[in-house]
């Protein structure tokens, strides 16, 4: 008798220990589950911690984002119009096709040959460059409005960036105007006449002299036979 209620006792002990097995083996399951569903979506670039129980995803050192995105810290310095490329284990920032610079700092390739007194424009992702107010020209080249005025015996400076015309040595005037030094000394009865770049006074037609001073020539009258 005492011996059947031994094997009875017996027998509730292996199966309780035999519950708390399968307890444990479920806890631990269920641990393999939970360690698989987070960290298997762990980014290449993070690690899976445990922390109080609770699995969690961690960026690298050098990477930012939630564990499950992670972007190189490099990459997201980027310039917009740059992609971030990976070499050899190392990023960097690559400016894209058309476009000018180290990576961080990027500029149409349009952009870079603009005149400094022009700005470059984007429209629909086309770059341009359209000279400033007050200049003139193709964003290439510009050239200041008051500039083109300029008479070509002058020339166009520039000074505290105000533009003006000045005239060429050799010539007097505004600058719009320009005359030859030479032709102001001609005479009120001579014209100004320029050949090859050389100036000089001519007596009009009826005088004579050497243009800087003319007379007015005098016909003898022809004897009158009767």
């Amino acid at each position: 008798m005492l011996n059947a209620f031994y094997q009875k006792a017996s027998i509730r002990v292996n199966a309780t220990l035999a519950l708390q097995e399968m307890d444990s083996l479920a806890v631990r399951a269920l641990d393999h589950l939970t360690v698989s569903s987070v960290c298997r979506r762990c980014s290449a670039n993070a690690k899976c911690l445990v922390s109080k129980g609770v699995y969690s995803c961690k960026c690298n050192t050098g990477f930012t984002g939630n564990g499950f995105s992670c972007m190189s810290s490099v990459c997201r310095r980027c310039n917009a119009n740059a992609k971030c490329v990976m070499s050899k284990g190392v990023y960097s920032c690559k400016c894209n096709t058309g476009f000018t610079g180290n990576g961080f700092s990027c500029m149409s390739s349009v952009c870079r040959r603009c005149s400094a007194n022009a700005k470059c424009l984007v429209s629909k992702g086309v770059y341009s460059c359209k000279c400033n107010t007050g200049f003139t020209g193709n964003g290439f080249s510009c050239m200041s409005s008051v500039c083109r005025r300029c008479n070509t015996n002058a020339k166009c400076v520039l000074s505290k960036g105000v533009y003006s015309c000045k005239c060429n040595t050799g010539f007097t005037g505004n600058g719009f105007s320009c005359m030859s030094s030479v032709c102001r000394r001609c005479n009120a009865n001579a014209k100004c006449v320029e050949s090859k770049g050389v100036y000089s006074c001519e007596c009009n037609t009826g005088f004579t002299g050497n243009g800087l001073s003319c007379s007015a020539c005098f016909r003898s009258l022809d004897s009158r036979s009767f």
